[in-house]
């Protein structure tokens, strides 16, 4: 009796070894040799994100796009302008020295980002009350929803002075 349930145990493990075994040789090589197919055609693509690299869930763009970016030729490319557009409530302006504005803004989510406005940058500047009329920086006080639009130049570099124009816009 302890024969014949050894010898279905052993029967039964047989089974699902060679089982196993036929699954990975046969059914999980195609498919590796598939997604190794698949994984060659995107990177040979120039037009195609490469793996991201620590991206934080605060990062807005994506480090594909970035790396996307990147990757254009300079004898190809003409053109490349960005707009981004922020909105949140000002947490701090600090006037450095006389050539310099500090702008910090708090979105609903409680991120925060930081403006630093140079002398270049400030001859840019457009700032607007929630009628699209021309203020002053006094204008602008801690607590004012504001939107700020920039628009930078990829192709020049930031120490050149890349930035095209900046609004800044009370909407409350």
């Amino acid at each position: 009796m302890v024969n014949k349930v050894l010898s279905f145990i052993f029967i039964c493990l047989l089974i699902i070894t060679v089982g196993e075994s036929v699954y990975y040789f046969v059914i999980h090589e195609n498919n590796s040799k598939q997604k190794t197919k698949e994984t060659a055609i995107l990177n040979n693509s120039n037009l195609l994100p490469q793996p991201s690299i620590g991206q934080t869930n605060k990062q807005a763009i994506s480090n594909e796009s970035l790396y996307m970016l990147s990757r254009y030729k300079k004898d190809l490319i003409k053109k490349s302008i960005i707009t981004n557009e922020f909105q949140g409530k000002i947490k701090d302006i600090v006037f450095e020295e006389t050539s310099r504005v500090r702008l910090h803004i708090e979105g609903e989510g409680k991120n925060q980002n930081g403006f630093y406005l140079n002398t270049n940058d400030l001859k840019k500047l457009k700032i607007l009350d929630k009628n699209s009329q021309p203020i002053n920086f006094p204008g602008l006080v801690v607590g004012d929803t504001v939107i700020i639009t920039e628009k930078i130049d990829l192709l020049i570099d930031n120490s050149q002075n890349s930035t095209i124009e900046i609004v800044i816009k009370k909407i409350n």
